[in-house]
Parts: structure tokens; C-alpha cells; sequence
């Protein structure tokens, strides 16, 4: 019986090695992730802030 046991565990020791290594690949992705959320947000930001400049110039200059 201690064969068994000791394959159970083996394979047990197996498993949540490789769970370890899927949960540390997938915390990985989300922070790279996140990071890409931050920058986009930024970049977005920025791209309203010109929109709203650009709009701003040619209702300025419509009269003239």
C-alpha cells in the first residue's frame, strides 16, 4: 500500500506544481495586462483631449 501512496503523492506534487506555474503565467498575463488597460486609457485620454482641440480650432476659425 505505501506504493500507492507514494505514487498518489508524486503525482498530487506533480499536479500542484504545474497549477503553481499556470496561476504564475496567469498573474503575469494580468499585470501586463493592466499595464496595457493604463496606457490605452492614457492614450485615449489624450486622443479626446486633441479631438476636442482640433474641433475647437475649426469652430473658431469657420468665420474667417
Amino acid at each position: 500500500m505505501p506504493t500507492t501512496d507514494t505514487r498518489d503523492m508524486k503525482a498530487l506534487k506533480k499536479t500542484i506544481s504545474h497549477h503553481k506555474d499556470t496561476i504564475s503565467d496567469l498573474r503575469d498575463r494580468i499585470n501586463s495586462m493592466t499595464d496595457d488597460i493604463f496606457v490605452l486609457r492614457k492614450e485615449l485620454n489624450n486622443f479626446k483631449k486633441n479631438v476636442a482641440s482640433d474641433i475647437n480650432e475649426l469652430f473658431e476659425n469657420r468665420g474667417t
